[in-house]
């Protein structure tokens, strides 16, 4: 399994930009437990990975993305035919901006 480039923003850090394994585990590692994803509305092919229990286990508060207040680690990933895949440099600077606390 070939390594992805995603955006990974943790509670009051500055987003980064990591290449990780395409994997679950990989991505449970991430964020810290069982993984959900999120999608874009407006662009479906744009996901963000968030843990699964994220409230019940008390995770910080992160960012608001595509109109939800999320708790816990956040890690931007794009789709393709419904596998995670890598984000587009042009993707990496929208989640850079996006994330980027001010």
């Amino acid at each position: 399994m070939e390594d992805i480039t995603v955006v990974v923003a943790k509670p009051k850090e500055q987003p980064e930009v990591r290449k990780v394994a395409n994997t679950l585990e990989a991505f449970q590692k991430l964020v810290g437990g069982y993984i959900e994803t999120l999608t874009d509305i407006s662009n479906p092919d744009h996901l963000v990975v968030i843990n699964e229990e994220r409230r019940i286990i008390g995770l910080s508060y992160n960012r608001n993305v595509f109109g939800y207040s999320v708790v816990g680690p956040i890690v931007a990933v794009a789709r393709t035919d419904d596998e995670f895949s890598s984000l587009t440099e042009t993707e990496v600077e929208y989640y850079m901006n996006l994330f980027r606390l001010r």
